[in-house]
C-alpha cells in the first residue's frame, strides 16, 4: 500500500494551476464522516512542496473535499501564491 492513488482533473500550463483528486490516503482514514472541516494538512503541504520544487516558486492548496467530512475522495485545488 503506497500513500494514495491520484488523478488530475484539470492542468493548467499557462496558469501553472491544477485540481487532483487523491484516493486511498492513509492520512484521514480513521476519521472518515468525523469532521466538518478537511484534515489532509500533510498532503497538501508534500502537493504544495512538489509543485514548488516543479516550478521553483510558492503555490497554495486548497482542499475541497476530503474523506473526513464524509467526502468520496480528497480533492485539491493548486496554484501560485500571488
Amino acid at each position: 500500500m503506497g500513500w494514495f492513488r491520484y488523478e488530475v482533473l484539470d492542468m493548467d500550463p499557462q496558469a501553472v494551476k491544477a485540481r487532483v483528486r487523491l484516493y486511498e490516503s492513509y492520512e484521514c482514514s480513521p476519521f472518515v464522516c468525523s469532521s466538518e472541516r478537511p484534515k489532509s494538512h500533510l498532503l497538501k503541504g508534500v502537493l504544495a512542496g512538489a509543485f514548488e520544487e516543479a516550478f521553483g516558486r510558492p503555490f497554495a492548496v486548497n482542499e475541497v473535499k476530503c474523506v473526513a467530512k464524509g467526502d468520496e475522495c480528497y480533492e485539491f485545488e493548486i496554484e501560485p501564491v500571488q
